[in-house]
């Protein structure tokens, strides 16, 4: 994962370089343009990015106490 700093980073240099996301991607080595994208998205709707980044729950509560 990323920290919120290096998103930041990438969200900005994406505006600084005319909303190209390849360019952003080959400068810092991360993320991909596709994660990027995602990351814009988000910064559009919401004016920020979220500090800190929750793992998807791939079975709920539920779920994993029946299997278990």
């Amino acid at each position: 994962m990323h920290s919120y700093e290096d998103r930041i980073r990438a969200v900005e240099l994406y505006y600084r370089y005319g909303k190209k996301a390849s360019v952003v991607v080959m400068e810092l080595g991360y993320p991909s343009t596709k994660q990027l994208g995602r990351w814009v998205r988000i910064y559009e709707e919401k004016g920020d990015l979220p500090r800190e980044l929750k793992p998807r729950e791939r079975y709920s509560r539920t779920q994993k106490n029946c299997c278990c």
